[in-house]
């Protein structure tokens, strides 16, 4: 319960209840902003989590959708079990208007196991993932090239898929981005990613510039080291805490 001058607010703790829930989020955070907070709650609710969320699916700040899905969400295979969780992209959307659609599925888990990330292995691959919304395909192409260019001098193993899509699944803003995940041989993620800015913000860049900066910021995160990517460490931490008593081990 709000107050009618809205400073104060009465909150009485209960159950998290589950079941299908649809947000439509607002346009100054990301939908990465809420997923981050949903896949903490989800696991402990009374009946499955299936979560619709709309709105800005990649930019803004926050960590994009593909992202969670490729770095964070893998976190949980070391505490539970993993069936049936899953983060669909319906449709994506670049800032400023968004017009993305996601559901987040998530099975109910009594209780998690200690983990122990400790090694963090050599890296093997590379993938990644280029979109181009309501704009020429090229984009993506182009963002593949730029990336390749400073990866293709350390390892061959680089795939980078493109995504250009069209009509109600491109949102409702133009826009173009690169995801990239780098694993390593004990199966430990690492993720960089960026984002064109909106025509109002008055930057520009070349995709190629962006798909090179995107990929010295991955080698950025591999040089740092650690078992898991510096901006999901906070997940990994909390899943500790709300382990067994068994210690759960993680090189960070």
């Amino acid at each position: 319960e709000v107050n009618s001058t809205g400073t104060s607010l009465t909150y009485y703790p209960g159950l998290i209840t589950g079941g299908q829930v649809s947000h439509e989020c607002s346009l100054e955070r990301g939908i990465g902003y809420y997923l981050e907070a949903i896949a903490c709650l989800a696991p402990f609710s009374k009946a499955p989590f299936k979560v619709t969320l709309q709105g800005i699916t990649n930019g803004t700040g926050d960590s994009s959708v593909d992202a969670i899905k490729e770095c964070m969400l893998p976190l949980f295979k070391h505490f539970i079990i993993t069936e049936k969780l899953e983060l669909e992209i319906k449709e994506r959307g670049a800032p400023p208007n968004g017009g993305g659609r996601v559901i987040f599925s998530c099975p109910i888990v009594r209780h998690l196991r200690a983990a122990s990330l400790l090694t963090v292995g050599r890296i093997k691959r590379v993938r990644g993932l280029s979109y181009a919304l309501r704009m020429n395909p090229g984009m993506a192409n182009r963002l593949v090239d730029g990336a390749r260019s400073v990866l293709g001098e350390f390892l061959k193993d680089v795939y980078i898929v493109t995504d250009h899509r069209k009509g109600a699944s491109s949102g409702k803003s133009p826009g173009f981005g690169v995801n990239l995940i780098a694993t390593t041989t004990e199966d430990v993620r690492y993720t960089s990613e960026d984002c064109s800015k909106p025509p109002t913000a008055g930057e520009m860049t070349t995709p190629e510039e962006l798909g090179e900066a995107v990929a010295r910021q991955l080698l950025e995160s591999i040089w740092q080291g650690g078992c898991v990517d510096a901006r999901f460490q906070s997940f990994a931490l909390l899943l500790m805490a709300l382990s067994p008593q068994d210690a759960s081990q993680v090189c960070l």
